[in-house]
């Protein structure tokens, strides 16, 4: 897609860790650059024309919806409010947490919990305690 150009061009230019964040385990999250495209593939899934994209695209956004913590963006922007909010519970039960948190997050959690809610929303597949319920 043409449209996360800028992007694609911004991590295809970056070092190995860069991309991934080095080997500091501790901050990982905090480091890595890897899912600038996916954010922006997220960001304009409605409007993606190459079937085979947005088909990748879904899979992933339905990753993420039932186990926290596989898109790296969201992953960093959140971990503060995962551990104040949401530390007793389960990978599974993270984006329900925190949007019963909501008003509490920063603002930048807010925003990627927002977008994958919107997401779900779309797709009952992206729901899945919907989705095996029906």
């Amino acid at each position: 897609e043409t449209r996360c150009a800028t992007e694609k061009a911004e991590v295809d230019n970056m070092s190995i860790a860069e991309l991934f964040g080095g080997f500091d385990t501790e901050n990982y999250y905090n480091q890595a650059g890897s899912g600038k495209v996916l954010r922006c593939l997220k960001n304009h899934t409605l409007e993606l024309a190459q079937k085979t994209c947005k088909t990748e695209v879904f899979r992933m956004i339905r990753i993420e919806a039932v186990q926290f913590g596989t898109d790296v963006n969201m992953m960093a922007a959140c971990s503060d409010d995962v551990a104040m909010h949401c530390s007793d519970k389960r990978r599974e039960q993270i984006h329900l947490c925190l949007r019963q948190n909501l008003q509490k997050l920063n603002t930048e959690c807010r925003q990627h919990e927002l977008l994958q809610g919107a997401l779900e929303s779309n797709d009952v597949s992206l729901k899945p305690v919907v989705f095996h319920s029906c």
